[in-house]
């Protein structure tokens, strides 16, 4: 860039734009490879992201600066990176090691340092990656040095590498160490393999819960939630900060709102609208979100207004304004849904200038990275909605290259469960284009996604989606398969109007093999017991078919009148113009 030099001396140095964008993409290649490195192996994988974790509550507890503290999570992370030149024989060996092999995995350190080393801005964390089998004693490999002259972040890698081996499970071994066995060979070697002063800082975050807390996040990470609930309250049980304990107590709450735990979720998130809440505005976000789920609008949007006036992050306020755009959608205000959308746009694109301008040092990049993944998944979540009011507005080509655009997105952030939810969404476009066969296999793909990350309730709604375009189709042995699957799975779901959902595909499914009389009793109890307004118009609109197709003039006319009514309330084109012209037919 004009006027500006670029030089790179160490960490400390700062770093312009363009480079800032290779440097950045240097360091996800570098993370992508230490997560390589712990998958060669399934007893180590996660290993790297655990040891950061740990190494950043101890280097926190010992009162490291907020430039250290960043400099070591990078370092923790890429610890083990020189095993990438390893060969997996010696890595996955269960049996001791011979001497040759042995001096192999000496040489790791050495690897990591050579991979690192020339890299732009990465000089120190080289170094600490060198040093971080070196043993306080001495008796640590590869140089063998002791005490203070082994860098201090690389002495607290070194216990929380040992930490995370000793309590995971590993090939060379029969069972994994409890944590008390873990921390007392690490007290009994304090002085002697480890600096006394990182061990009584690990001792300590223990004590505090902060070591669970580590371990929830890990697990939430991975959409594993059950195990993520099991640290989290361990956490809490040992917890004496305030502040800590209502950040674990949110993602509690976030667990339960997609196990579909609702009235725990908003117990929990009620419970902490208290003044010293340093999360207050996230409680009052997540407040709505648990709302959005049960289909309760209006208190959707009472806590999404009371977030927007606390002091949110930027993706926080673009997750608020995103909620406000489903509101107005699915209150039939679609131009007020686009006025925000563009707002989003126009705030995302200022966001980004204003990053440009500021001057990083490679530590910084991974937190930067971070920054632009969580607007990365606002975005894609913006074009599903986006997509839907496009598609009721008519334009479902729009609202196809929207759900595209957010698949793109969720492919490259390997978010699966988020990829299912759109091309669920995409389906359903096609459906309304009665393009069936491109709409099913999308529907497929969405199901064999939500199986892949045992998304239980995206299964079933995959299933009832196949079920009515199978049905659609003409397809009824495949509906029938889908439907002897949704009678026994239904039992273990619990969503807002989950009954009425079922009732309306079963409905569509015996609509479509002509069995009018089942199909009625299950539409006018759709119509009868869904709260949400666009199932019980659905229900209206195949008893006006129903009755089109027997000849009932003035039944037919009246529930297609009724139909058309709620569709210019929604202002839902695309629907309209067909059904009027069904209307007029009849």
């Amino acid at each position: 860039m004009e006027g500006e030099t670029t030089s790179y001396k160490g960490c400390n140095e700062k770093i312009p734009w363009i480079m800032r964008e290779t440097e950045r993409i240097l360091v996800e290649v570098l993370k992508l490879l230490a997560e390589t490195v712990d998958a060669k192996d399934h007893y180590t994988k996660g290993h790297s992201e655990r040891v950061k974790g740990y190494a950043t509550v101890i280097g926190q507890k010992l009162g490291l600066s907020e430039k250290e503290v960043k400099l070591l999570a990078i370092s923790a992370e890429l610890h083990d990176i020189g095993k990438a030149k390893v060969i997996d024989e010696i890595l996955k060996k269960p049996s001791h090691l011979n001497h040759e092999e042995t001096l192999e995995i000496y040489r790791h350190p050495i690897y990591s340092f050579e991979i690192t080393k020339d890299l732009p801005g990465f000089e120190e964390v080289a170094n600490i990656l060198l040093y971080h089998h070196e043993y306080f004693n001495g008796s640590g490999y590869p140089f063998g040095l002791s005490g203070e002259k082994i860098p201090m972040l690389s002495r607290i890698i070194t216990v929380a590498d040992v930490f995370d081996a000793m309590t995971s499970k590993r090939v060379y071994r029969k069972r994994r160490y409890s944590d008390k066995e873990a921390l007392n060979y690490l007290k009994n070697n304090s002085g002697k393999l480890f600096d006394p002063r990182v061990v009584k800082a690990l001792l300590s975050v223990y004590e505090d819960g902060l070591i669970f807390k580590v371990r929830g996040n890990y697990f939430y990470n991975h959409n594993l939630y059950p195990r993520a609930l099991k640290h989290y309250r361990e956490a809490l049980e040992a917890m004496k900060d305030e502040k800590m304990i209502y950040e674990v107590k949110l993602r509690i709450s976030e667990i339960y709102n997609r196990q579909r735990h609702f009235d725990t979720a908003i117990k929990i998130l009620m419970d902490g609208l208290k003044s010293n809440n340093p999360y207050i505005g996230i409680y009052y976000l997540e407040l709505s979100n648990t709302y959005y789920y049960m289909d309760e609008l209006n208190k959707m949007k009472k806590y999404v207004e009371k977030a927007l006036k606390e002091n949110l992050s930027f993706t926080q306020k673009i997750r608020a304004l995103r909620h406000l755009i489903i509101y107005h959608h699915r209150k039939g205000n679609p131009e007020k849904s686009l006025e925000l959308y563009r707002k989003i746009e126009l705030m995302i694109d200022r966001y980004y200038k204003e990053l440009r301008k500021e001057k990083l040092n490679i530590y910084d990049i991974p937190e930067h990275i971070n920054i632009r993944t969580n607007i990365d998944i606002e975005k894609s979540r913006l074009y599903d909605i986006v997509g839907r009011v496009m598609r009721d507005l008519g334009f479902l080509n729009e609202g196809i290259n929207l759900f595209e655009k957010s698949i793109e997105i969720k492919t490259l952030l390997g978010d699966f469960i988020g990829k299912s939810i759109s091309l669920s969404g995409l389906g359903e476009t096609y459906l309304l284009l009665e393009d069936y066969k491109t709409a099913y296999a999308v529907t497929l793909e969405s199901l064999s996604l939500s199986k892949m990350t045992n998304n239980n309730l995206g299964i079933y709604l995959s299933h009832l989606k196949l079920m009515e375009i199978a049905s659609l189709m003409g397809n009824f042995k495949s509906a029938e398969k889908h439907l002897k699957f949704l009678t026994m799975y239904r039992k273990n779901i619990f969503m807002p109007d989950g009954e009425q959902r079922f009732k309306l595909s079963k409905g569509i499914y015996f609509f479509s093999k002509g069995d009018y009389r089942k199909a009625e009793t299950l539409f006018k109890l759709v119509e009868k017991e869904s709260k949400n307004k666009y199932r019980k118009n659905l229900a209206r609109l195949y008893l006006a078919r129903i009755y089109k197709n027997e000849g009932d003039k003035k039944n037919a006319e009246k529930y297609y009148k009724k139909c058309i009514k709620m569709l210019k309330h929604f202002r839902m084109q695309y629907l309209l113009k067909s059904i009027e012209e069904e209307l007029k037919k009849v």
